[in-house]
This record gives C-alpha cells, sequence and structure tokens, in this order.
C-alpha cells in the first residue's frame, strides 16, 4: 500500500516532469504527495526561503488540496532521497537527467545511486515522456521479461502495482534473434512458455493480462514501440546492472527504455546483481 509519493526537485525543468505522474498517482492510490528539495544547502536562510517558496509553488501547481513539502539541506541529494525511499508506505517518483556519451544513454548519478542502496522499486521518469502519458488507472501495464531469475523480480511487484491501480498487464518478452521459418512451431511455443506461465498467474490472480513474445533485434526498441501501441500508462521492469567499483544500477536496456519511454517506468532492483 502507497502512503506517500516522493517528488525529490532541484528546481530544474527536467526534475519537475515527474510532478505530473506523481501526481496521478498519489490521487489513485490516495496517498500523500510530498515535494522534496534535495539539494545540498549551505543553510543560509535566503536559500532556504527561495527552495521552500519554489515548493509552495509547485504543490500549488498540482491542484491537490494537501501536499507536503520538505526542504533538506544539511544532507547530500542521494542520502536525503534514500531517507525518504525507506519510510514505511512511501514509493520515490524522479525524474532522470539523461545523458548521453559514447553511444549510449546513461541515467543521472542520484537515481542510479538510489536505485543501488535501496531494495524498494522507483517511478523514474525520463526526458522523453510525453507532456500528458495515458491515464494511469485503469491504464495498460506493459511488463518487460526476459526469461531470467532477474527478471522476474518485477512480477510481484507489478502484480501489486496492477491490483492497486486497476491497470491491465501485458507481460512482453523480446527474442533478440527473428523467427522467419514456419517450420519453428516447437521453438515459438517454446518462446513463449515463459510469459504464458507469467500471464496464468496473473490471471489466477484475478487480473485479465495478456502476454506478447517480440522479435527484434533491438529489445528497447521493441519495448518501446509495443508501449506507444498499446498505449501503456506504466511500464515495469527490473534492473540488469551490475554492483562494484564501476557499478550501474541498471542495464543498457532499462537505461534506454527510461530514457526514451513515453511513459513512467516502474524499476525494481534484481536481488542478485552482478558484483
Amino acid at each position: 500500500m502507497i502512503t506517500n509519493v516522493v517528488v525529490p526537485l532541484d528546481g530544474s525543468p527536467l526534475a519537475a516532469t515527474a510532478i505530473e505522474p506523481a501526481r496521478a498517482l498519489a490521487e489513485a492510490t490516495g496517498a500523500t504527495l510530498r515535494l522534496l528539495a534535495a539539494e545540498p544547502l549551505t543553510c543560509w536562510r535566503e536559500q532556504i526561503h527561495e527552495a521552500n517558496d519554489y515548493l509552495e509553488q509547485q504543490a500549488a501547481s498540482t491542484g491537490l488540496p494537501a501536499v507536503e513539502t520538505l526542504v533538506v539541506g544539511d544532507k547530500a541529494a542521494r542520502q536525503a532521497i534514500l531517507v525518504q525511499s525507506q519510510v514505511a508506505g512511501a514509493v520515490v517518483c524522479m525524474a532522470t537527467h539523461g545523458r548521453s556519451g559514447m553511444g549510449h544513454a546513461a541515467l543521472g548519478s542520484v537515481a542510479e545511486a538510489i536505485l543501488h542502496d535501496s531494495d524498494r522499486p522507483l517511478v523514474l521518469v525520463g526526458p522523453s515522456m510525453t507532456p500528458a502519458p495515458p491515464q494511469l488507472r485503469h491504464g495498460n501495464l506493459l511488463i518487460a521479461v526476459d526469461g531470467s531469475p532477474a527478471s522476474d523480480a518485477i512480477i510481484p511487484i507489478a502484480s501489486d502495482w496492477a491490483q492497486m491501480l486497476e491497470l491491465r498487464p501485458w507481460v512482453v518478452e523480446v527474442v533478440p534473434t527473428p523467427t522467419s521459418s514456419v517450420g519453428d512451431a516447437p521453438e515459438r511455443t517454446s518462446e513463449s512458455a515463459t510469459v504464458r506461465h507469467i500471464a496464468q498467474g496473473l490471471h489466477d490472480g484475478g487480473m485479465l493480462a495478456q502476454w506478447e513474445v517480440l522479435h527484434d533485434p533491438d529489445t528497447a526498441d521493441a519495448l518501446l514501440d509495443y508501449a506507444n501501441q498499446l498505449p501503456a500508462a506504466l511500464i515495469a521492469m527490473a534492473t540488469h546492472g551490475r554492483t562494484g567499483l564501476a557499478r550501474v544500477a541498471l542495464g543498457s536496456v532499462a537505461m534506454q527504455v527510461v530514457h526514451r519511454s513515453p511513459c513512467p517506468v516502474l524499476v525494481a532492483r534484481s536481488p542478485n546483481l552482478v558484483e
């Protein structure tokens, strides 16, 4: 059960794009919307007042009758957000500060750090989200899996969110190698076994779940095309990153999906990230 939806803000237009999906989530669940200024401040009185004024302006723009605001100036952004994410019933909805380089898109360091350190799912909003994303409640939930134990981490979370928001689940797996031969029926049956099993489990839980196996050399492209066609109100997927000195809390596919998604992405940290 969600009781608080926390939105970290730093005064940038990109960070503020998380407010609308967070507002929709709070309204749909009856949770409290909490706007958080999580930038380290020098604690000068003028800076604190400016941060408070900014949060109050953003709170008024939501149209909700009661929105909490919180300025944390004695902690780094990562620490402040992590503390809020661990509060019982809280979920963090934050924008990612994507940057391109070396042919791929990377998420902002703060979002990466929270994913690495927290065992709670995050709602991430990338810079490509449409100005008016599909309605969250009663919408379509695209659950991305790949048949690995790591991807299974998202299934119980997605199931809970589907029930909570009355979303229609679509379990989707992308097979990188296209199946072009008409004689490959046994192979196609094997490919669909995972998604059919997951969809059946959701169906047994009272949800009308659909499933699909896509064939495309680019997993992210296939998932994003499918999300646009539905259209998806929310995409759910597990991380496939690594930890350690050069840690990347999100794998490359999840990075691309979040960076290019037209809707928010619910991301869960896989419990078996590679060190």
